[in-house]
């Protein structure tokens, strides 16, 4: 557009013009491939009652080393388990508070996969939210659309993000994520 706005032939000072919008051109798209980059999702990490998602720019924030997320097998974003009783002994055992929230505690990231019916204990039943909040039944029935099977064959359990709070649906007889619901759901302090 800035071309179109500048180009004239034979105009006097072109060359510059056009360089210069060049440069700003190549600025921005390097800028974007940064910021794209730098908020791309290296986990769904769940903790006690909720997915919480790790990028990368949080897991350089927080000093969390590549090998914590390449020790995890599967594909990125890696899905991991994050035991709270252990982690909250094992601080009390070694006398010291953590200040860091527990989904960033990397020494204790454990396969999902491993631990997926500990998800079980954790689901939401989403018929009463639903009831209250019918704006969302069609995205349910669009999971059901889009993934088969029906509500009684997966667990819903909330997931956080920077700018989200959706649900997560994971298949009850699987080992891993199936599918995010564009279904908001009330981080705990709004519950």
């Amino acid at each position: 557009l800035l071309t179109f706005c500048v180009f004239k032939r034979g105009k006097a000072g072109l060359k510059m013009d056009l360089a210069l919008i060049a440069v700003l051109q190549f600025a921005g798209f390097f800028y974007g491939s940064f910021v794209i980059h730098e908020s791309r999702p290296l986990a769904l990490v769940f903790m006690q009652e909720s997915f919480f998602v790790v990028n990368a720019d949080a897991a350089k924030r927080h000093s969390i080393p590549t090998s914590a997320f390449e020790s995890i097998p599967g594909a990125y974003p890696k899905e991991i388990y994050v035991d709270v009783d252990a982690v909250v002994a094992n601080e009390r055992k070694l006398g010291k508070r953590e200040e860091k929230q527990f989904f960033l505690l990397h020494e204790y990231y454990r396969p999902l996969a491993d631990n997926i019916l500990q998800l079980g204990n954790e689901a939401r039943a989403l018929d009463d939210y639903l009831e209250t909040n019918p704006e969302f039944n069609a995205e349910y029935n669009d999971f059901f659309a889009r993934n088969g099977g029906s509500p009684e064959g997966y667990w819903f359990l909330p997931v956080y993000s920077r700018y989200h709070y959706r649900m997560i649906g994971v298949p009850k007889n699987g080992n891993a994520v199936q599918d995010m619901l564009n279904i908001r759901y009330p981080f705990p302090d709004e519950l």
